[in-house]
């Protein structure tokens, strides 16, 4: 897909860039050889034919990667000249070459959606946001669990608390025992007075 018309800074050349496929100002243009006709790099993966349907001499045919050239001479000058705005414009005021415009999107643009930098997140968020989202509001950010010190999910932290050995907890047959760690309650209960045990002569009745 190309870029729509209307991004570009007034030009009397732009609408001369539009791509055969999409009908869009072209992407990377590429040329066909048969009609000089324009087409996005990414188009050209979805055709292996001229839109126009020109007949394709037979030494085309057989040598296909001769079918469509890069841009070249005064037209590769003029296309480079050519100024456009942000795709996120009106929020983000940047104007540039066509050519720095992926360049600005993927390094400056503060309205640009980026990729979570948290393992097992999909989400997209906006460069400005990003930060906070990773930080703050993904599932997926790493969070120190403060009994254990162990690092696991945010939205398995419920979870692991349900199980951590170092979680304090009460003794559940006396509430006016100490406080203690869970991995500790199994060795309590054996000096407890308060923990019920099973009476050996139970089996007599």
């Amino acid at each position: 897909m190309g870029y729509p018309l209307t991004q570009f800074v007034s030009h009397p050349s732009v609408s001369a860039y539009t791509c055969l496929v999409c009908s869009e100002i072209a992407k990377t243009p590429l040329v066909w050889n048969c009609c000089e006709g324009l087409m996005c790099e990414e188009c050209s993966k979805t055709t292996d034919k001229c839109p126009k349907n020109c007949p394709i001499p037979l030494f085309f045919s057989i040598f296909r990667t001769t079918e469509v050239k890069p841009l070249s001479g005064l037209l590769k000058q003029i296309y480079e000249s050519l100024l456009i705005k942000c795709s996120h414009s009106p929020l983000c005021e940047w104007t540039g070459s066509v050519l720095t415009l992926d360049t600005h999107l993927t390094n400056e643009c503060n309205f640009h959606p980026l990729p979570c930098t948290n393992k097992g997140c999909d989400k997209m968020v906006v460069r400005t946001g990003l930060l906070n989202h990773t930080k703050r509001e993904c599932y997926y950010k790493l969070c120190k669990c403060m009994h254990c010190k162990e690092h696991v999910l945010f939205y398995q932290l419920d979870k692991h608390l349900n199980v951590c050995p170092s979680f304090p907890g009460p003794c559940p047959y006396n509430l006016k025992c100490p406080i203690m760690p869970r991995s500790s309650l199994a060795k309590h209960f054996e000096i407890c007075a308060f923990a019920k045990i099973n009476c050996p002569y139970s089996s007599f009745g």
